[in-house]
């Protein structure tokens, strides 16, 4: 009887382990979720930026900016290099 009892509590215990792991799971997979919408936003706003930057009138008005005397074109920069003019 006692073992009995014992195997019993040994499964529901188990049972709660497993509970508690999906649980953590279903949290990562959800803000794994919210990091690949932040970085298909940030590709959005990247592409607009370079076809904003692509403007003629946009090009004269960021010449004067200080940040984009150096800066490369768009298509060679990473993201984590990625810099935005001051005047915008």
């Amino acid at each position: 009887m006692l073992a009995n009892m014992r195997y019993h509590t040994n499964v529901i215990i188990s049972l709660f382990t497993a509970l508690g792991a999906l649980a953590a799971s279903s949290r990562k997979l959800m803000k794994t979720g919210a990091y690949a919408l932040r970085i298909a936003q940030l590709q959005d706003v990247a592409a607009e930026i370079a076809a904003g930057a692509a403007a003629p009138g946009r090009a004269a008005r960021c010449a004067r900016c200080p940040c984009s005397a150096h800066r490369p074109p768009l298509t060679t920069v990473s993201m984590r290099a990625f810099s935005v003019c001051c005047h915008t």
